[in-house]
């Protein structure tokens, strides 16, 4: 069994990387993980990173938000980036209605496996779609 390396180091060194923004104040949040603020300019910005286990598999968990309004899709994409990889797959869970939690009204959530074992979670979508179409759209 391969010891995974710790996510979370430099964790918030990748932030601002990713998201342009410094100054990033760092706590720990539930028992294995962070959570990050910069308090602005250009707004006030939170992001929580944890690790858990989920239906037998470890779970990497990233979010960002801001107290009144919903972060960008450039945004998230900046924290999948810095804190899962830019290589990895995450995803993004629409659960039915009746399983939805909700704890803040402008957060975005993504989740990747821990041991990196991709393929075993979703098909490849964008594989069957080149294979149709010849095409890849960004």
């Amino acid at each position: 069994m391969t010891v995974q390396p710790d996510p979370w180091k430099g964790a918030a060194k990748r932030l601002a990387r990713e998201l342009g923004l410094t100054a990033w104040s760092v706590e720990p949040f539930g028992p294995d993980g962070f959570r990050f603020v910069h308090l602005g300019p250009p707004r006030i910005t939170s992001v929580i990173a944890t690790r858990a286990e989920h239906d037998g598999q470890e779970w990497l968990h990233a979010s960002i938000a801001h107290p009144d309004a919903m972060p960008t899709w450039e945004e998230l994409k900046a924290v999948k980036v810095a804190l899962i990889g830019a290589a990895r797959f995450a995803y993004l869970v629409f659960p039915p209605a009746w399983q939805y939690v909700n704890q803040h009204p402008y957060a975005l959530h993504v989740w990747a496996r821990w041991d990196e074992s991709d393929g075993a979670a979703l098909p490849d979508f964008v594989g069957s779609w080149f294979a149709r179409t010849g095409e890849l759209s960004v």
